[in-house]
């Protein structure tokens, strides 16, 4: 998890700076997903096979841990990796994914007042849920 760890470090620093958000913040957050991660050693390689190089090895990591998706802003960059089976997702379609997915779980009234209690859900992702 470190090279991760270290591009969310750079990446979420870059974006913190861009909307005035301290990098401390950025610090606990890259620390909680390395504490709730899980380790994968990468034993194999799959390059080149991405136009961004410097992509690969999230998709060694992605491919060695069995994941169910890569979730970036740069969706364009990971263009076929549906064959490994994983998709790459925007963080707002995982979220809905997620939403939706747990939105099963829960009784339909308990459901309804956490939206309510929760304004800045968007209404089609409301509605649809």
């Amino acid at each position: 998890m470190l090279r991760l760890g270290e591009e969310y470090g750079a990446v979420g620093k870059r974006e913190a700076e861009r909307l005035g958000i301290p990098a401390s913040t950025v610090d606990v957050i890259v620390t909680a997903f390395c504490f709730a991660g899980r380790e994968t050693s990468v034993h194999f390689r799959v390059r080149p096979f991405l136009a961004d190089h410097g992509d690969e090895f999230l998709l060694e990591l992605a491919v060695a841990g069995a994941a169910d998706a890569i979730v970036t802003h740069n969706i364009r960059h990971f263009a076929g990796v549906e064959q490994f089976g994983i998709r790459a997702l925007t963080p707002r379609d995982f979220l809905r994914n997620y939403i939706e997915s747990r939105a099963r779980l829960f009784r339909r009234e308990d459901f309804e007042r956490a939206l309510e209690e929760t304004p800045d859900v968007e209404p089609d992702v409301r509605d649809r849920l």
